[in-house]
């Protein structure tokens, strides 16, 4: 009990602070601040002392849905939880969103209507079915830009086309003094490697999916930084309107689930 209620403490002091849940570390790795390791050790033995008592479970199981979480770790603790405490939503509500980071949006459906459309509690019914939206929206969102993109076999084609011919036009512009001729060469020259190219379209786009999977992992301080900083970047109109739309909508999010996103 000493270890169970110690680390409900250290959860519930820390998680009051903003972005304290975890850190953004190189790609797409997230950081676990000692306080949520510690956390997590202490909720560990507990279990292993007692392994009937459920209260262990059922918050070492929650700390999984956070952006560093083992999504495989939480969804057997949960799993056991759920065994001893069948009536509790809120397992299911963590359960669900578990789920759907392993993009099992069946599984997540199926437990809603299971375990929460009758439960009585609306609050945890509207949570999930807002969760499942959200991934189903994030996913649309990838799906439309993915019909866009090169493959890599045609971006390599693309980058050895775009470096050769980039060659003969600097050749070009070395030997003429002509003035409009040297206009022309330097304006194309700035079109072929500039952002609007279609390998510099691609980064986008990779960025902009990067973003959806750290929102899918409810990491939005991440997600809304890459975006903001993705954003003044991108000349393509049609593209630009997509990630201005999405940085809103992970600004919303964020905002329900009182993370921070500013």
């Amino acid at each position: 009990m000493s270890c169970y209620l110690l680390a409900r403490s250290l959860l519930k002091v820390n998680a009051a602070r903003p972005g304290a849940a975890a850190t953004a570390g190189p790609g797409p790795a997230v950081a676990t601040p000692p306080w949520l390791a510690r956390a997590r050790e202490l909720l560990a033995l507990a279990i292993a002392l007692r392994p009937r008592f459920a209260a262990p479970y059922v918050t070492l199981g929650a700390t999984h849905i956070l952006p560093d979480g083992d999504v495989a770790a939480g969804i057997e603790l949960l799993h056991k939880a759920r065994m001893m405490l069948p009536a509790r939503t809120d397992i299911a509500g963590n359960l669900v969103y578990l789920y759907l980071r392993q993009r099992d949006v069946v599984r997540a459906q199926k437990l809603v209507d299971a375990a929460l459309v009758d439960s009585g509690d609306e609050e945890a019914l509207k949570k999930a079915r807002a969760a499942i939206a959200t991934f189903e929206e994030n996913a649309k969102a990838k799906q439309l830009l993915s019909k866009t993109r090169l493959t890599p076999a045609e971006e390599a084609r693309a980058k050895a086309w775009n470096a050769a011919h980039a060659q003969k036009l600097r050749e070009e512009l070395a030997n003429t003094n002509d003035p409009a001729a040297r206009a022309r060469i330097e304006e194309a020259l700035k079109h072929l490697e500039g952002p609007g190219t279609a390998i510099e379209y691609n980064k986008a786009v990779a960025t902009y999916n990067e973003a959806v999977d750290k929102a899918n992992k409810r990491d939005y301080a991440a997600a809304i930084a890459l975006l903001e900083d993705l954003l003044p970047k991108v000349e393509d109109e049609e593209l630009k309107e997509r990630v201005k739309a999405l940085l809103d909508r992970f600004r919303q999010d964020a905002a329900r689930l009182q993370q921070p996103g500013e």
